[in-house]
């Protein structure tokens, strides 16, 4: 197994000598897909596959994808993207929408999501859990799908079991520390306290523990 070398933007133009392709198309480029990329990588390892990481911040450039199909011993690919590929893209291999937004599913493509209200049970169980009466929610700063549904979830288990929801933190699209952790502190200064914080991944939530320190 050959794990390609990622470069931003476009995907990696180094060889992936005889072994099959994965193809991984996104958009963001966060902690969060790190490590998804991190469990794609092992998944394919086995398989003698190397991941192939195409990130397209603005529109998706199908016409170096559709070029990768033809230079590449494509297998598959796995998308993240917030738009649906065109259908010569898909006749050419299988593909796995992977925590897709809606707009990016498509008919036929086996879908793999978070499970937004299982995530939100469980946190809403551990806090409600401790003595305290309010209850929060950190939003990363990615507007994506899965941490709005979380949000939403996790106010709608509080409320269910008699807790009060306090105003959640926001700051969709600022993905510097320098501006982020900041108004994360004027946030949790101004909360009501005690307080329990659900906060929407592992990021976030290290930020959080760090303002309170």
């Amino acid at each position: 197994f050959v794990q390609v070398k990622r470069k931003e933007g476009n995907g990696n133009p180094g060889r992936c000598r005889n072994e099959g392709v994965v193809l991984a198309l996104h958009k963001f480029r966060s902690d969060v897909w790190n490590a998804q990329y991190a469990g794609l990588c092992r998944y394919c390892r086995p398989r003698k596959w190397s991941v192939y990481d195409c990130c397209f911040p603005g529109t998706p450039d199908f016409d170096r994808v559709r070029k990768l199909l033809r230079v590449k011993n494509v297998v598959g690919i796995v998308t993240s993207l917030p738009v649906a590929l065109p259908e010569d893209i898909r006749s050419m291999q299988p593909v796995v929408c992977f925590d897709c937004e809606e707009s990016g599913l498509m008919e036929g493509c086996p879908y793999i999501a978070h499970d937004a209200d299982y995530t939100a049970h469980l946190a809403a169980r551990e806090l409600t859990a401790l003595p305290l009466r309010n209850f929060a929610y950190a939003h990363a700063p990615c507007s994506l799908y899965w941490n709005l549904a979380r949000c939403e979830a996790f106010e709608r288990e509080i409320v269910t079991r008699g807790g009060v929801v306090v105003p959640a933190f926001s700051m969709f699209g600022v993905y510097d520390r320098r501006k982020l952790i900041p108004a994360l502190a004027r946030w949790v200064s101004g909360l009501p306290k005690p307080c329990g914080i659900f906060a929407a991944n592992d990021e976030m939530a290290m930020h959080g523990i760090s303002v309170c320190r």
